[in-house]
């Protein structure tokens, strides 16, 4: 009886090994089929831009970012937390210290934006179009 059991239990296990290599097999040879189909692989290339974005101006420093969105003209926007507690021990942030401890940092303003050209601002920014932000 034991002998039996043991044996249902290999013979199925077994079988359940070569049904996972056969629908695998049938998988791969599907996805290869669709890919000489469509002319090649269906996986977008991305190309990094090393110049892109220019640093930000006015000695500014960016916090955890919490949002990124681009709009219809391809301005991309930024969302993140810049209050003092989100830097290092206040030392990233020398220049809004009081007194200010050294020449450089301050937090870039909570949302910011940057065009196709990779410039920075927050000037002439429609405060209907900014982004809503979240606090926590």
């Amino acid at each position: 009886m034991n002998r039996n059991r043991n044996l249902l239990i290999g013979s199925s296990l077994l079988a359940l090994i070569i049904a996972c290599g056969v629908g695998q097999s049938v998988v791969e040879d599907a996805v290869e089929e669709s890919a000489a189909m469509s002319g090649g692989p269906m996986v977008p290339m991305f190309e990094v831009d090393p110049l892109w974005p220019k640093n930000l101006p006015d000695h500014w420093l960016m916090g955890p970012t919490i949002g990124v969105d681009v709009d219809s003209t391809d301005t991309i926007w930024l969302v993140h937390r810049n209050t003092p507690e989100q830097f290092e021990a206040f030392t990233e942030i020398g220049l809004v210290q009081d007194p200010p401890v050294a020449e450089c940092c301050q937090p870039a303003r909570q949302s910011s934006r940057s065009t196709r050209r990779a410039t920075w601002s927050t000037a002439g920014v429609d405060p209907e179009r900014r982004p809503v932000t979240t606090r926590g």
